[in-house]
């Protein structure tokens, strides 16, 4: 014995269902648009997501490990005195993926479902891309505030631009496949 769901008469789904009328082309393509904006969001968008973030999350960074002379807060060495010992190859490694893992960690779990679907199916451009902007504000910043730019190894830039790569591929191409409750 089946037991059916009666529609309420007045719930207008019943007129909707068996009503004739087309949807207007121009409402449809609107619609059509949208939704694909939606679902493949641009380069710049994800972009300016991530690096919004970058700004917030790699500043308090700064306050326990210094990159490139600035930071920490109170001075001295936080963090990279410990890890400095070891190279700057460790260094620069360490620092960068420090600098850049708040980043990942905040796209993985807070970003957009649609904006974690672009980066999860390219990571290392916009990562790329955010790697050499902070960086390059990293040196600008530097500059101004301290006149030089200590750090500036070759092993150590190198590093912390390779952390810029390989922590979001790893983060974010890999950890997606598990999918994410929304």
């Amino acid at each position: 014995m089946t037991r059916e769901k009666s529609i309420p008469k007045d719930s207008g789904f019943s007129e909707f269902v068996s009503g004739s009328e087309v949807v207007p082309e121009g409402l449809h393509e609107r619609v059509r648009m949208e939704l694909e904006a939606r679902m493949k969001p641009s380069f710049f968008k994800v972009l300016g997501s991530l690096l919004k973030a970058q700004i917030i999350l790699g500043a308090l960074t700064l306050l326990v490990c210094p990159q490139f002379g600035i930071g920490p807060l109170g001075g001295g060495d936080g963090l990279m005195g410990w890890v400095e010992s070891y190279g700057h190859l460790v260094c620069g490694t360490w620092c960068g993926s420090i600098f850049v893992g708040l980043n990942v960690l905040y796209a993985r779990f807070f970003l957009p479902l649609d904006d974690r679907n672009a980066i999860r199916s390219g990571p290392l451009l916009p990562y790329g891309v955010l790697g050499v902007i902070s960086f390059l504000l990293m040196l600008i910043v530097s500059l101004m505030w301290n006149g030089s730019v200590p750090h500036l190894h070759p092993e150590f830039v190198g590093a912390w631009l390779f952390s810029f790569l390989l922590l979001p591929l790893v983060g974010l191409r890999f950890g997606f496949r598990r999918g994410i409750p929304e």
